[in-house]
């Protein structure tokens, strides 16, 4: 393949070449994995410290610690794989064969290597800012465990067995609770996949709106912030008519308190009862809103809201992974498998003894108990959630297939258990799908507001909470 141009009285044509970037990410640690250059075949080449703009990465999940080898920022330092033979567009996922099976082959640890879009580029000076994008392709990124072949990364994290199967009709409003099911329905598969937050997450997005529109409220009420030491808060307490809305450790022996006027109509007043009696402790120091907003950010209540990180539920990464930044955080994985029980009883009844149950589990095996009225039916169901400790370098499919029989011995003995204190009790997953939890079943209530989603599970609640 060649390109060409025309000038006043010629036309020239040069050969062109494909050029593939790629960055490399250790699974154990997230940090990012230097590659050296090296020469593969007579037609393929890698080529060290390339930088490349970030979008043909995209989505890109940056490196929970920032090496030398990655950065933040609009372009991200990488190795890239260039073929001098002559382009196939129909096989260039045969060069990410090539790289994986003859550059991490042989590797000791498990690996994800995300390649980015290929270019095209010239012969004489193969770089990426003299080249173009490929049209039609996007970024792919694949698993390397040791003595294994490379593994696509979405097979990686889906479950693929005969035994499960995935809701085909699951809608919108169902999303949270599309879980992999036995073919009963009576026993569902969760798995999430978990990784730190960063600048272009969701959740750092969502917070970067909520904080804006936060800061606006505060302008707004002229809200007042101050830090002292803790001796010197409490006088200013006890001169002060008006309480503080907040107060937050400052270092050592040290306080910050905040009135954030919330009430509109006294906040005047009470904004210039707080003026004058700060102006009558000379050693209380006065804070602008966001020095104020800095020294609470790591507190237990900050001013703004932190991003907590992003969690992937199971109909994201079947239906949505293309959205989904990668390489994927793979050792913030969990996996759980989940029974209802329709239980006999009233709700304070059913929970009160649950609390007093105990469960034989083996192997690391944990357990996750909630009880809830059903949001439709009213009716008392027991969720049990049993979570099995998952080795890094097991995909979804190897590790379900697995443990099966220790899932299984968790289970007989949960239903052993429940039944000594209601003999009527029974298994009722396959029930609670078709009557809670399918929309507009019961997951999403009438109210006079219009349809609210429910409380139940998977976002865990406290106890007590119906």
């Amino acid at each position: 393949m060649s390109r060409a141009w025309v000038t006043e009285h010629t036309v020239a044509r040069e050969t062109i070449y494909v050029k593939i970037p790629f960055i490399v990410r250790r699974a154990s640690d997230d940090t990012p994995a230097s590659v050296k250059g090296a020469v593969l075949s007579d037609w393929l080449t890698v080529e060290d410290g390339q930088s490349i703009e970030v979008g043909s990465l995209e989505r890109y999940r940056p490196p929970e610690s920032v090496g030398w080898a990655e950065a933040f920022g609009p372009a991200v330092g990488w190795a890239a794989v260039l073929s001098t033979s002559p382009p196939d567009l129909h096989a260039l996922e045969r060069l990410h064969a090539e790289v994986l099976e003859k550059l991490f082959g042989v590797s000791t640890e498990v690996l994800i290597i995300r390649f980015g879009i290929p270019h095209f580029v010239p012969t004489k000076k193969s770089d990426f800012g003299k080249g173009i994008r490929v049209p039609g392709f996007l970024p792919r990124s694949y698993v390397m465990r040791p003595g294994r072949s490379a593994m696509p990364e979405h097979d990686f994290l889906l479950l693929k067995s005969t035994k499960w199967r995935f809701p085909v009709d699951l809608s919108m409003a169902e999303g949270d609770w599309g879980n992999w099911q036995t073919v009963d329905n009576q026993r569902w598969c969760h798995v999430e996949v978990r990784g730190p937050s960063f600048p272009n997450s969701t959740q750092s997005q969502i917070c970067r709106m909520i904080g804006e529109s936060r800061r606006r409220e505060l302008r707004d009420a002229r809200a007042v912030f101050v830090t002292a030491a803790l001796d010197d808060c409490e006088r200013l307490l006890r001169d002060c008519t008006v309480p503080p809305d907040m107060r937050s450790p400052n270092g050592p022996g040290g306080e910050l308190l905040g009135w954030l006027f919330k009430n509109k109509e006294e906040r005047d007043a009470h904004r210039a009862a707080v003026i004058a009696a700060i102006g009558r402790q000379p050693s209380v120091e006065t804070l602008d809103l966001e020095d104020a907003i800095h020294l609470t950010s790591r507190s237990d209540a900050p001013l703004l809201p932190s991003p907590a990180g992003e969690t992937y539920y199971p109909a994201q990464l079947v239906h949505d992974y293309t959205d989904l930044p990668s390489p994927h955080y793979l050792k913030e994985r969990s996996c759980s498998f989940v029974e209802f029980w329709s239980i006999p009883a009233d709700l304070a009844t059913a929970r009160e003894e649950l609390d007093r149950m105990s469960f034989r589990l083996r192997n690391g095996c944990e357990i996750y108990v909630d009880c809830k009225n059903g949001p439709k039916t009213k009716k008392v169901f027991a969720m049990f959630s049993v979570s099995v400790p998952w080795p890094l370098d097991r995909s979804t499919t190897e590790h379900v297939e697995e443990v099966p029989a220790l899932i299984d011995d968790a289970f007989v003995d949960i239903g052993s258990t429940i039944r000594t204190a209601w003999p009527d009790a029974y298994c009722a997953t396959s029930e609670f799908w078709e009557t809670e939890v399918r929309f507009p079943a019961g997951m999403y209530i009438p109210t006079d507001k219009g349809l609210v989603r429910s409380t139940w599970w998977p976002q865990e609640i406290e106890e007590g909470d119906d």
